[in-house]
């Protein structure tokens, strides 16, 4: 059994783009799993990290309004089937101890790894589906990124922790209650920078791309996280259109991961080796 720490790629002076493809299935039918094998680290906080950290989420919140909620960190990967060990934790945890500050001060311990969930879904018209996220308050352009977010310990298939309906459910949440269907495993990968682990799945969806913008503009209301995802942004299910959206360099990090390993999937190994950049490859 070959098992992968993803916070070998962290130290201290860690690369903040350093994202990595770690893991990619041989049969993406098979989704991994995650078992919680692990007490919360951050239970155990010594008190000089607790100031620490209890000082940032005061100073994150009067920035904006933030809600603390568990979340699921990320301990080790099975590299034969993709399946998790994980650790309960908090959002907030995350927030204030994934930086290379606290990480100079108090080492990596107590950091959460952040599991991340993400669901790229093609159109009946092939068609793969991003969002458009607005421009922040720092005048960074808006950037383009597959419908996701953290996985909820609450998600759950027949008792235990599924990503998979993590994975809908931020899709739901983001694009809209649109029937989707066929999910598979694209594979998973580490983003050192901010210490998260992202696990990428694909689904058909029943409509083309013009029918979902027709949809969502209707049924705006019901779209719980609609101003997260204003506008979509298609890319084409092509060698072409994939490269496209790449030129842009509006990708997010994980949504350009998200292409690359779907384009694997649809175009086959020799495309994912010849587009995939060698710094995006993990040591595994």
């Amino acid at each position: 059994m070959r098992i992968f720490n993803p916070y070998e790629y962290v130290d201290p002076n860690f690369d903040m783009s350093a994202i990595k493809v770690i893991y990619t299935p041989a049969d993406p039918a098979q989704l991994p799993k995650a078992t919680v094998a692990f007490a919360s680290l951050q239970a155990n906080l010594p008190p000089e990290e607790t100031a620490v950290r209890d000082e940032e989420w005061r100073r994150a919140c009067a920035k904006e309004p933030l809600e603390d909620e568990p979340i699921v960190s990320v301990r080790f990967v099975d590299m034969a089937n993709g399946d998790l060990k994980v650790a309960p934790a908090q959002y907030r945890d995350w927030k204030t101890m994934s930086k290379r500050s606290f990480y100079q001060s108090f080492g990596r311990m107590y950091i959460p790894n952040i599991l991340n969930v993400q669901m790229l879904a093609e159109t009946s018209d092939h068609y793969l589906v991003l969002g458009d996220r607005p421009p922040k308050e720092d005048g960074k352009l808006p950037a383009f990124q597959v419908p996701g977010g953290t996985l909820n310990p609450n998600d759950r298939q027949d008792g235990h922790i599924a990503p998979e309906k993590g994975a809908m459910r931020e899709f739901e949440e983001e694009v809209g209650k649109v029937p989707i269907k066929g999910v598979s495993f694209l594979g998973a990968s580490f983003y050192a920078g901010r210490i998260i682990t992202t696990l990428y799945y694909a689904a058909e969806l029943a409509m083309t791309a013009k029918e979902l913008t027709n949809w969502r503009t209707e049924n705006r209301e019901s779209i719980k996280d609609y101003k997260a995802f204003p506008r979509e942004h298609f890319v084409p299910l092509t060698p072409e259109g994939i490269q496209a959206a790449r030129d842009t360099k509006r990708l997010r990090e994980t949504a350009e991961v998200g292409l690359l390993l779907k384009g694997k999937q649809t175009l086959g190994n020799q495309w994912f080796a010849r587009n995939c950049p060698k710094r995006m490859l993990g040591r595994n």
